[in-house]
This record gives C-alpha cells, sequence and structure tokens, in this order.
C-alpha cells in the first residue's frame, strides 16, 4: 500500500516543502509556551480576547467611526457569535460584539461589496438586513483601513 501512494502522482503534488516545514516547526514551538502562543498567533489572540475587553474596543470604534463618518451611515453596537471555522474548532461560536453598519443610502449589499472587493478586503456578514463587522477580527491597526473605505463609500455619487 505504501509503495502504491509513493507512486501516485498526488504524492509529489502535496508534498510540503521546506519552507511550509519550517513555517509549521516555528509555529509548534510558539504552541508550546502558550503565553508567547496567544500573543504572537493572531487567531489565538482573538479568540482569547474577553467579552468585557472587546466591549470597550467596540465602544472606542463606534465613538472614533460616528466622529469621521457622522450620520451617512449608521452605526451600532450588538451582542453576537463569532464563527471560528474548520480545522480544530469547527462547532465554536464564542461571544463577541460586532459594529453594525446600515447606510443611509444605497444598500446594505453594495455596501458589503464595497468593503470586500478592496485592496485590502474587509469582510462582514450580513444579518437581517444589517452588515455587521465582528470585533474579535477587527484590530486597532485595521482602523484606517475601515475609516478610508467607509469615507469612500458616503462620497459616492
Amino acid at each position: 500500500m505504501i509503495q502504491a501512494l509513493r507512486r501516485n502522482p498526488l504524492n509529489r503534488a502535496l508534498r510540503i516543502d521546506k519552507i511550509t516545514l519550517a513555517a509549521l516547526e516555528a509555529t509548534l514551538h510558539l504552541y508550546r509556551r502558550a503565553d508567547q502562543a496567544l500573543s504572537e498567533i493572531p487567531t489565538l489572540r482573538m479568540l482569547s480576547l474577553a467579552l468585557p475587553d472587546l466591549l470597550r474596543r467596540a465602544r472606542r470604534w463606534v465613538r472614533l467611526l460616528r466622529r469621521a463618518i457622522g450620520s451617512k451611515i449608521q452605526i451600532e453596537l450588538t451582542l453576537t457569535q463569532s464563527q471560528v471555522g474548520g480545522g480544530a474548532l469547527p462547532l465554536s461560536t464564542p461571544d463577541s460584539y460586532a459594529l453594525v453598519l446600515t447606510p443611509q443610502t444605497g444598500t446594505i449589499n453594495e455596501l458589503e461589496k464595497h468593503l470586500r472587493f478592496r485592496e485590502i478586503p474587509i469582510i462582514g456578514r450580513i444579518e437581517k438586513e444589517r452588515l455587521l463587522l465582528d470585533l474579535r477580527t477587527l484590530q486597532e491597526a485595521d482602523r484606517p483601513t475601515l475609516l478610508q473605505a467607509l469615507t469612500e463609500w458616503i462620497s459616492l455619487p
């Protein structure tokens, strides 16, 4: 059976290279020290954020965005659940907060498309005719990108 697998053309196509192996090794070294993994692996950092910390961050985002955008896009907060995805946690849905964006002109779908098809995509989800941006996935460094995208949206004809 092993010989048959070795001869299969997919064996060569699916074999990992040295760079992938080095990246995997570095990641596994981080996992050996939990404190280091939480600070250096972005996904773990996002998943480990406490709800009160997310609420503080969310309120700060709302305040700054409302100041910059005004009333052309309604910005609110809502309690939501993050979707972790596949891998080891396919059913995990930790509580989170989301920015709720409702444009005063245009549609939710148009705003979502405007954000998604940028050079640096901004990915949200539409629920009940509202666009949600999960604060677990928005980092402080993302604020200028989001501000620019929303500013461009409100200046569209």
